[in-house]
């Protein structure tokens, strides 16, 4: 599959793989130095999918850079009460999560464009070590909605905010299985012919692709059960909410944008998800029905943020009042 925004899961990736036997249909050039040292240049006829990606990536940029300023700016009135200091600081990891992302597609295309312009023929550990090390930095954006229903359900129901420390290891945990891939893809690995680099390292432990695959979906149905949970709590027990959540109502609306972000994921992959399984099974789709699909996966990195905007009052009401008195 073209290397777009689902692109940090491997099995997407064997649309377009074949074995070291096909190389006669490769579309990278490949040449083989004198030491036996393995050199390839990007695949042109990836150029208009990374296009596509770029522009979407860039795009997904600006809500999660703004949503950043303003928690940086309003880090003081934010720290004040323990209600919004846990809002603040789930709210900084998730978008921080967001353009880790970014960064990891956007260097990925980075290093495709110039390839293609100057005609790099380099070793292909190199660029197949970039994109798997991309894969792995923009997994924590798709799983952070369990990673903050967690932080909340800790808070409303055992009182506790969590410090980063205790956040940042949340991620590392949840991360470990597409670390352990790359691990795995760099040190035990078979070699395949992809879209991007051409020649490029896949891990030989197929059920770790498979699990690392049906986290994506596990990890925001957990976060949705979680979310759940914590609304018929807060609706059924008010006051024994209160003595956490000041403001009941406020957070209901929440816990409903936590709901949101947590099914993002879900409907997102869901075209791609499905386009992969019409493949596996025999059945070809066109470049325009994948590249809808992978348009359709980027948008999780725009969206995301957009909900934080309109179910935190916090930041709904300060975009609101920057609206209507243009005080930008």
């Amino acid at each position: 599959m073209a290397d777009a925004c689902s692109s940090h899961r491997p099995s997407h990736r064997s649309r377009r793989m074949s074995p070291l036997t096909d190389v006669p249909n490769m579309s990278a050039v490949v040449n083989v130095t004198e030491g036996g040292v393995l050199l390839t240049s990007v695949v042109p006829a990836y150029y208009n999918d990374a296009v596509l990606i770029c522009v979407l990536t860039a795009v997904a940029l600006l809500p999660n850079v703004g949503v950043l300023l303003y928690v940086f700016l309003r880090r003081h009135k934010l720290l004040k009460q323990l209600e919004t200091r846990n809002i603040r600081q789930a709210i900084t990891f998730m978008t921080g999560a967001n353009v880790l992302s970014i960064i990891g597609f956007q260097s990925i295309l980075i290093f495709y464009f110039l390839s293609l312009h100057f005609d790099w023929k380099l070793d292909f550990v190199i660029c197949s070590g970039i994109r798997n090390f991309k894969q792995m930095i923009v997994s924590p954006a798709f799983y952070s909605c369990l990673v903050v229903a967690i932080e909340r359900y800790v808070l409303i129901f055992f009182g506790f905010n969590m410090c980063p420390q205790y956040v940042f290891g949340m991620y590392v945990f949840f991360g470990a299985p597409h670390i352990v891939m790359f691990i795995s893809q760099q040190a035990y690995y078979t070699i395949h012919i992809q879209n991007i680099c051409g020649y490029t390292k896949v891990s030989k432990i197929k059920q770790l692709e498979d699990v690392v695959n049906v986290l994506y979906v596990v990890y925001p149905f957990i976060a949705i059960l979680l979310n759940l949970r914590m609304m018929l709590f807060v609706i059924r027990y008010k006051v024994r909410v209160a003595h956490v959540v000041r403001n009941v109502q406020r957070e209901k609306h929440v816990l409903m944008g936590l709901m949101v972000q947590a099914i993002l994921p879900i409907i997102t992959t869901t075209p791609e998800n499905t386009m992969y399984f019409l493949y596996v099974n025999g059945i070809e789709m066109s470049k325009g029905a994948w590249r809808a699909a992978d348009a359709i996966y980027c948008c999780f990195l725009t969206l995301n943020p957009i909900v934080t905007v309109m179910f935190v009052p916090h930041f709904r009401n300060i975009i609101i009042k920057k609206i209507t008195t243009f005080s930008f």
